[in-house]
Formats: C-alpha cells, sequence, structure tokens
C-alpha cells in the first residue's frame, strides 16, 4: 500500500462520526430493520443484513485499529531493513550489538 493511500483511508476515518457506534435490529411496519446509531445519529438505517450493518459499525473502531497496525509494523520493517542493511556492511558489530541487547 502507497503510503498516500494509507494518509486518504486515516484521513477518512478521523472525519467520520466519533465512535462508539452500535448495530440495532428491529421491525418498522413489519419489515425488517437493521441500523447503526452512535450517540449523536443516525450513521445509517434500512441496512438489508444484520451482518451488514453490524460490519459498518464496527468499521469505525476496526478501520482505526487496522491503520495503527500497519503503521506499527511499517516501523518494525523500517527498523528491521536497516539492521540488515548495518549487517551487510559490517556483520560482527550488528552480531555483538544484538547480544548485548539481548535480541
Amino acid at each position: 500500500m502507497k503510503p498516500e493511500e494509507l494518509q486518504a483511508i486515516k484521513a477518512r476515518a478521523e472525519k467520520a462520526t466519533p465512535g462508539p457506534w452500535e448495530q440495532l435490529s428491529g421491525e418498522w411496519y413489519g419489515e425488517p430493520r437493521n441500523l447503526v446509531q452512535c450517540d449523536e445519529c443516525t450513521i445509517t438505517e434500512h441496512v438489508y443484513k444484520k451482518s451488514d450493518a453490524d460490519f459498518i459499525a464496527h468499521s469505525r473502531e476496526d478501520i482505526p485499529a487496522l491503520i495503527a497496525e500497519v503503521e506499527r509494523l511499517q516501523a518494525e520493517n523500517k527498523e528491521l531493513r536497516q539492521v540488515i542493511g548495518e549487517f551487510m556492511v559490517n556483520p560482527t558489530t550488528v552480531k555483538t550489538e544484538l547480544i548485548v541487547k539481548g535480541e
């Protein structure tokens, strides 16, 4: 994923109505009704499937959590690439440093 794609997702998540969001099911004029609400408003209503409404409701917390994990993994990957690069230049020094750190 390109950095600008992740930033666009993060920006959309930050602009969305604050959570938590919850999925509610019931009937309206005898028809099944699923909706997603937060404390302030209805996010969406008339969602046909309960599972879709549940997915939408959880996305408010799931997407920021996934973004945080992607960013953590990218930072870890960058650090590991740096260690590998240093090891390629001077394997003895890097190995000694890792042993001293207990890694």
